[in-house]
């Protein structure tokens, strides 16, 4: 056998969890994204440009219906902003982390608002109720995001979708009586998520007719 072969089989031997990153597995790592991101620290797929962190399935599922007519509120900005832009007519994303904000304001395309909103008081959770647009998609995935999340529910279109990120954590899981009393259903996407090997999941809150066609 020759050395190198030797050496990766003792390494996997004594770290068994290295048989995810080798053979077959790892053409999933690859396509997916997941190992640019995880040596980028930061959300993107396989030629390096930006996507969202989400869970990995649900990138695939959002990604392929996508429409150009759509505006998109997002609660947290970052890779996910850029993401979007490139694929829907505006974007309205609103960040409480003002350091973050200084550092990708200036990088964001003109079919994206990029709104600072500080955490005390209520206007965070509130500034989707200050605009005029409803929208078809609304992305949870900042901070105060129960709150996030009720506020969505009167800007969205008639066919609109509320996306919540992190939806296995305990603490938002209040959230399903609230859309299930507003004649909401719900679907999760469970996996990893870009570069985290943390298995989590995105649901996504919709009604009859919406427009990803769930």
């Amino acid at each position: 056998m020759p050395l190198i072969n030797l050496l990766k089989n003792m390494t996997i031997r004594k770290f068994p969890r290295l048989h995810l990153f080798n053979g077959a597995n790892s053409k999933y790592f690859k396509e997916s994204g997941w190992y640019r991101s995880f040596l980028a620290k930061a959300p993107v797929d396989k030629e390096g440009k930006p996507q969202p962190w989400l869970s990995i399935g649900a990138n695939r599922f959002l990604g392929e219906r996508l429409q150009k007519r759509f505006t998109i509120f997002e609660y947290g900005s970052g890779n996910s902003t850029l993401y979007y832009s490139e694929r829907v007519n505006a974007v309205i994303s609103v960040e409480h982390d003002k350091n973050w904000y200084s550092k990708i304001e200036s990088n964001m395309p003109k079919n994206v608002t990029l709104q600072f909103q500080a955490l005390e008081g209520d206007q965070y959770e509130n500034y989707i109720k200050t605009r005029d647009e409803r929208f078809q998609l609304i992305i949870v995935d900042g901070r105060k995001r129960l709150l996030c999340a009720e506020a969505a529910l009167g800007k969205l279109d008639e066919d609109g979708v509320i996306i919540f990120d992190d939806f296995d954590r305990i603490e938002y899981q209040a959230f399903t009586k609230t859309a299930l009393d507003h004649k909401f259903k719900k679907i999760e996407f469970w996996g990893m998520s870009p570069g985290s090997s943390r298995f989590k999941s995105t649901a996504f809150f919709y009604k009859e007719g919406n427009c990803l066609g769930i």
